[in-house]
């Protein structure tokens, strides 16, 4: 009886070992499926900057001027128009600067500022021989997302290729998220 005891003894120890295993390799996988998923999403992002940095200087080219607004990128009557400049809608403009869209939860705005380090809760203003516009990715159901993920810090390492949230082309403050798209003096 006391074999038989010891034989149970053993197979609880081992399967015991074997759920440890188990369960230290599927914390090991949750963390590296995690670091793609951050990844994933930074990489979408910084296509997504790219491409209204790409579709402002294109409109401004075509047209000589700026927009006014970023319905113009989709849709315009101006001489000399060649848009779209961007190939998706969204949910509509928002404000006269500002355009909903779904793929982030996210508004995008155009906002004015001087490219020097920002205080870390506003934009810095514009000056006689520093403005330029920013895309700014403001945030309502995502905002969460970004602070959470700490997906602003992997931008910035992407696009600035330092952690510095308050200078260079990508900047964040309040959990929204700025891109740097053109500048406006000369």
């Amino acid at each position: 009886m006391s074999q038989l005891a010891q034989r149970g003894g053993l197979f609880g120890l081992d399967a015991r070992i074997t759920l440890l295993i188990y369960l230290g390799l599927s914390a090991l996988v949750g963390w590296v499926v995690y670091q793609v998923y951050v990844e994933i999403t930074a990489t979408r992002m910084v296509a997504f900057f790219n491409s209204y940095r790409v579709a402002y200087q294109a409109y401004v080219q075509d047209v000589g001027s700026p927009p006014a607004s970023l319905n113009l990128l989709y849709a315009d009557t101006a001489p000399r128009w060649q848009g779209p400049y961007l190939d998706y809608t969204g949910n509509g403009v928002i404000a006269t600067t500002c355009w909903q869209d779904t793929r982030f939860g996210a508004q995008q705005c155009f906002h004015q500022g001087a490219d020097t380090a920002w205080d870390g809760s506003s934009i810095a203003p514009c000056t006689a021989t520093n403005c330029w516009v920013w895309l700014g990715h403001v945030a309502s159901v995502s905002k969460a997302k970004f602070t959470e993920l700490n997906l602003r810090y992997v931008l910035d390492e992407k696009i600035d290729g330092q952690v510095d949230l308050n200078s260079g082309t990508f900047r964040s403050f309040g959990g929204n998220l700025y891109y740097r798209l053109a500048a406006t003096t000369p």
